[in-house]
């Protein structure tokens, strides 16, 4: 049985061969093809992405809006100390209605922002 086998391999050793080099070849491109991503898993990725980045773009609007609100109300009590000290100043009083519409602007902003 064993030369049989050899005897075959003597007579057919080309298309074992061929045979061997078609199989290399086939496993070689299935491993290189599975090393890169296909086209439907980038832009599944991509989508994904530019979700969270426009998520991360309304927190950070969000954050900034906060951080305003507060700067205004903090202002606000500052003119509202010195409107005490001086009642008859235009400019404060101009001031302080100035501030008041631009906090609540803000105000509805970030109402807005965190619905």
């Amino acid at each position: 049985m064993i030369n049989q086998f050899t005897q075959f391999m003597k007579n057919c050793w080309k298309q074992v061969s061929v045979v061997v080099g078609v199989i290399a070849i086939v496993t070689s491109i299935l491993a290189f093809d599975a090393r890169y991503a296909k086209s439907a898993d980038i832009d599944r990725l991509e989508g994904k992405i530019v979700s969270t980045l426009q998520e991360f773009k309304k927190s950070l609007e969000l954050q900034r809006n906060i951080d305003r609100l507060t700067s205004i109300t903090d202002q606000l009590m500052k003119i509202k100390f010195l409107l005490k000290q001086y009642p008859k100043d235009k400019e404060l009083k101009e001031d302080y209605e100035n501030l008041k519409i631009e906090r609540d602007k803000l105000q509805l902003k970030v109402e807005k922002g965190t619905q």
